[in-house]
């Protein structure tokens, strides 16, 4: 049960509902949670990449440093969905990653609003375009091509 204060937007199953997507879109290769939160990043701003598709949510100043605060509610919508079993953890050499369930392809198509056809289609553009970059390369493309406000983002402090 969520807090009366708990925002509707941006919450653990929300972000949990995006990774979902994320994960099944790219199933069955998995992801670390770095990986995940820079593919979270470009599900929610497709409209920022050059030559990208609208972007899910409307555009907010100072966007790019939801990068450094995305980690908690990550961990909490991935636990949500695990504890749920939709998706799984997988113990590889690279660490600890995770991976859509084979239970998350009927349950994502039971889904029928238009967020959800929009988070689809926005979850399959960002895994054809960046799920086999490293977590280094998909920083370094934000870094350098996703500023469009001049937003100064102390990288060194993201993971």
């Amino acid at each position: 049960m969520m807090n009366k204060n708990t925002s509707p937007f941006n919450n653990s199953i929300e972000t949990g509902l995006r990774l979902l997507c994320l994960l099944n879109s790219s199933f069955p290769q998995s992801h670390d949670v770095q990986t995940l939160i820079y593919l979270d990043y470009l599900t929610v701003h497709s409209g920022d990449v050059k030559n990208g598709i609208k972007s899910l949510h409307p555009p907010t100043p100072n966007r790019t440093g939801e990068i450094l605060i995305r980690r908690a509610i990550i961990e909490d919508g991935l636990n949500f969905f695990i504890q749920k079993g939709l998706i799984n953890i997988v113990y590889s050499t690279n660490g600890i990653e995770y991976k859509a369930s084979e239970e998350a392809t009927p349950f994502l198509e039971s889904m029928t609003s238009t967020y959800f056809e929009a988070l689809s289609e926005r979850s399959q553009w960002v895994i054809n375009h960046f799920s086999e970059m490293t977590p280094e390369l998909l920083k370094n493309y934000i870094r350098e091509n996703i500023s469009p406000f001049g937003d100064d983002i102390n990288f060194k402090a993201v993971n």
